[in-house]
């Protein structure tokens, strides 16, 4: 696998998952203890992702800041390098003023893809 170097989350566009940080927290905790962790990041990052919908649909993008935020640190934290790049991206368009409807909304369908990729590759 190489060396665990941290990288910058730039580096990883194009990645869905960075598989050194999951090879390194599946041999941290173990199959059935990684499996529960990876079964939390996809319950929370729906939960995530119907709170964004709906913050988005009202235009409320001051409480859209949050969700946001806290589905690019726990996307990290899986490895889920894609993921985390595009909530990146998402923050940096929710404080331009005035905000881009149009391209958070694409972004936002961006990061829906990436998830799901994300979330297949977490899963096997």
């Amino acid at each position: 696998m190489g060396t665990n170097t941290a990288k910058n989350i730039s580096e990883f566009v194009g990645e869905s998952v960075d598989s050194s940080v999951v090879n390194t927290l599946y041999e941290l905790m173990g199959p059935e203890k990684f499996n529960e962790l990876v079964n939390t990041y996809i319950h929370n990052s729906l939960a995530h992702l119907r709170t964004m919908d709906q913050l988005i649909a009202a235009r409320d993008y001051t409480e859209l800041k949050p969700a946001v935020h806290s589905m690019k640190g726990s996307s990290g934290n899986m490895g889920a390098m894609e993921v985390a790049h595009i909530c990146l991206q998402i923050e940096h368009l929710i404080k331009e003023i005035p905000i881009d409807t149009q391209a958070v909304d694409q972004t936002v369908k961006q990061m829906k893809c990436a998830f799901e990729l994300a979330q297949n590759q977490l899963r096997r």
